[in-house]
């Protein structure tokens, strides 16, 4: 099973479609202002 981060938080999700569901802490718009983004 694959494991995808969050480019901002570095949080570990174990799919594409959970990570982009959650809001990020760390967002550049601001905490919580953003969805967690996929890093590359």
């Amino acid at each position: 099973m694959a494991n995808f981060y969050c480019e901002y938080c570095g949080q570990k999700y174990s799919s594409v479609a959970s990570l982009t569901s959650n809001n990020c802490s760390r967002h550049p718009d601001g905490s919580y202002k953003g969805k967690h983004a996929p890093a590359l």
